[in-house]
């Protein structure tokens, strides 16, 4: 005969403990994971001392006991180390106290511990927990903060799920049924001085005896609260609590399945700060790798590209030769080319009578950049006789390239046999050339 909807038979495990050991109702599923203490729970006391029935009624679902809340209950003892506890979560409880008494006396010898299957089901709900918080992504790591937080929520059965991680200061809220009437930004600033207060864990079964921290208070919908730190890299705070929306408090299983979430949590997002960091730090030494780079550049340039750049300065003054052109001699480089009509020996012949000091601009070239030197220039009267013989036989090479670049057109043009032009230097007036020129240059 059941008096209520949930009967739960508890038993004395050590002076001030009870452990629920089995039951109907939710007594039935919470076997094994639900406990009283003499010190929370002053309706056990008040029970086991007056050994008659306590009876409890509420307008609203309230705490009775532990991590269960109803409308009405009652908490009969049957000995000194065994209480049992009749609750209904929305209609009172009718039954006269003979009726409860006798009903808890028969619940009591009927009672049969928790069997192997409701033992393993409790381990594959841990392990379904771990193993939903160890699939979640570590990175973004918000995102990961926020997927953890339901999965501890979830595992819990709560509705709400805070977690705050110092590591940049963020907050992630997971809401399943009931909106937090706390402002993030005061809850992130209330979850920052419980980690610095450093009480972990912290489980609290009535949240009007012990408040939850900070401006979380406020929120006067959360009857039960769960505080876990969070170590390592991800040290932080996770919250999870339960409401109005359905309201009681957290068993033993609950506790477990929290501390294990709480570690697995920490691991991911350990390894997502990780990768967070990472990554940033790889964007970052980027960034000063290409910022240097192009200072070096800007700054002092290897000569090696001052020198190439020279040399293609230089490679863009010299104009194209034509086919079977000659090039000019080193020596003349300063020179124009013969264009066949015999004009240019004279007038060049006539500036090389001048003594000057030439100072030309280098084409194609950055002046701003570059050096231009004078480069002097001596008379004929003042050169070094060997100078004279070297510049003729220079001047005997090229000319022997022309003409013989040209030898089609001198079958065309000329008699058989007649001399190709020679150039000639002016001397005191008078044209020399060939050997006559390398005997005035023997006489100076």
């Amino acid at each position: 005969m059941s008096l209520a909807p949930d009967v739960f038979v508890l038993r004395r495990v050590s002076p001030g403990r009870f452990v629920h050991l089995g039951g109907s109702g939710r007594g039935e599923g919470w076997a094994g994971i639900v406990e009283a203490s003499l010190e929370d729970d002053a309706s056990f006391a008040q029970a086991l001392k007056s050994e008659q029935p306590v009876r409890i009624e509420r307008d609203a679902a309230d705490r009775i006991f532990g991590p269960y809340y109803a409308r009405s209950a009652a908490i009969v003892p049957v000995s000194h180390d065994a209480v049992v506890v009749f609750g209904s979560p929305s209609d009172p409880i009718g039954a006269e106290d003979g009726a409860l008494v006798a009903a808890a006396a028969e619940v009591n010898a009927s009672l049969e511990p928790a069997g192997p299957a409701k033992k393993l089901a409790e381990q594959l709900e841990l392990l379904e927990a771990v193993r939903a918080a160890a699939a979640v992504v570590p990175t973004p790591v918000e995102e990961a903060m926020a997927a953890l937080a339901g999965v501890a929520a979830d595992a819990l059965s709560c509705e709400l799920g805070l977690l705050y991680l110092a590591n940049g200061d963020r907050l992630a809220v997971t809401e399943r049924g009931w909106t937090l009437s706390v402002p993030r930004d005061d809850a992130l600033t209330s979850l920052r001085n419980a980690l610095g207060a450093g009480a972990f864990p912290f489980c609290v079964q009535d949240a009007r005896q012990a408040p939850p921290p900070g401006s979380l208070s406020k929120d006067e919908g959360i009857r039960s609260y769960y505080l876990l730190e969070l170590t390592g890299l991800a040290r932080g705070v996770l919250l999870v609590a339960h409401t109005d929306a359905a309201p009681r408090g957290f068993t033993l299983l609950c506790r477990q399945l929290g501390a294990r979430v709480a570690e697995v949590a920490s691991t991911v997002l350990g390894f997502g700060l990780t990768r967070e960091w990472t990554a940033a730090e790889s964007a970052r030494l980027q960034s000063e790798f290409a910022e240097h780079a192009r200072i070096e550049r800007a700054v002092a340039r290897p000569p090696e590209e001052e020198e190439q750049e020279r040399h293609a300065d230089r490679a863009g003054d010299v104009a194209p030769r034509q086919h079977c052109q000659a090039e000019e001699s080193p020596r003349r480089g300063g020179r124009g080319r013969d264009d066949g009509d015999g004009s240019r020996v004279p007038a060049e012949c006539g500036r090389e009578g001048e003594a000057r000091q030439v100072d030309d601009a280098v084409r194609g070239r950055d002046e701003q950049r570059q050096i231009v030197q004078a480069v002097v220039v001596d008379a004929p009267e003042d050169r070094p006789g060997h100078l004279s013989d070297r510049g003729e036989a220079d001047d005997a090479g090229d000319l022997h390239a022309a003409l013989e670049c040209r030898a089609g057109e001198r079958d065309c043009e000329h008699d058989p046999g007649e001399c190709a032009e020679r150039e000639l230097l002016v001397e005191g007036g008078e044209m020399v050339g060939g050997e006559e020129r390398g005997q005035v240059a023997d006489a100076r």
